[in-house]
């Protein structure tokens, strides 16, 4: 294929390849494959949701964090439908974004809250650690998976008439899953500790089950002739673990963090990580 990379990033297209990539035809499969690779994942989430919630109400310390999570559960169970249906759109503007060439997906839909009044303290404090969770989970998603993604890079680069993008930017990316369910939130009334607790079932029901559509949107870009001799290295296949990245070993437990002993028994065993140890944190903190 012949492509050259200038000194702005930009990658010349050949006339041929540019006259292959056709973002009428090959966005909307893409698309097509990800929301149906995407679909175990979210049956999954919801199909254990509503038992660790309830789990986690029976081994409740006192009746205020008990009434979280019933609360939850009933809104959860109200408005599953709306939720999976809200994260499917966000999903589908990306794309269209995408199309249009606006890679700021999530900067428009930013709370702008005023953090000098002191009735918005609380509010601020839980974007916060909300903030910090997606963040350490979409790092993780990025490292477990960081082969794929580095041929998303390449061939979506030339999809976005030869921008070179980040990971951010790929509208398949973890960055773009994790926030466009993070944005269904909107829909629930439920504590910000709860939130959390979802964020992290989301993740342990997200990042194994991402392989499979990321495999398959590959090989169909390949098939497209969009970089179809690109070489990427697969390191050696492992099941994913909390804590765990593409290639690292999975670190040992760590029995000097104290957390929340209702998040703790719901994720037990788990292995100590980054993303753990915020919720962690932040529920300890409040509880």
């Amino acid at each position: 294929m012949n492509t050259e990379t200038t000194p702005n990033n930009i990658v010349k297209i050949s006339p041929e390849l540019k006259e292959k990539i056709n973002q009428g035809r090959i966005l909307p499969k893409i698309h097509k494959l990800f929301i149906k690779g995407l679909k175990p994942a979210i049956r999954e989430y919801y199909d254990k949701l509503d038992d660790s919630l309830f789990d986690m109400a029976e081994k409740a310390e006192n009746n205020d964090i008990q009434s979280d999570y019933f609360t939850a559960m009933r809104e959860v169970r109200k408005k599953k439908d709306l939720m999976v249906r809200k994260f499917s759109e966000n999903i589908q503007i990306t794309f269209k974004q995408f199309k249009n060439s606006d890679m700021n997906y999530f900067e428009d839909k930013k709370s702008n809250g005023d953090s000098g009044s002191g009735g918005l303290s609380l509010v601020n404090e839980n974007e916060l650690d909300q903030k910090l969770a997606v963040a350490n989970m979409v790092e993780k998603a990025n490292g477990y998976l960081q082969q794929h993604l580095f041929a998303f890079k390449k061939r979506f680069s030339l999809l976005a008439a030869g921008s070179e993008l980040n990971y951010q930017q790929i509208p398949v990316s973890p960055h773009v899953i994790v926030n466009s369910f993070t944005e269904t939130f909107t829909h629930l009334e439920i504590s910000g500790n709860v939130e959390l607790i979802m964020l992290k079932l989301f993740e342990r029901s997200l990042i194994p089950n991402l392989t499979t559509p990321y495999i398959e949107i590959n090989e169909y870009l390949k098939s497209e002739g969009i970089y179809p001799n690109l070489k990427f290295q697969i390191g050696k296949k492992g099941t994913y673990q909390p804590g765990q990245g593409n290639q690292g070993k999975a670190e040992p437990e760590d029995k000097s963090n104290e957390a929340n002993q209702q998040a703790d028994k719901m994720f037990q065993p788990m292995v100590a990580d980054n993303n753990y140890d915020v919720i962690a944190s932040a529920l300890n903190k409040r509880h």
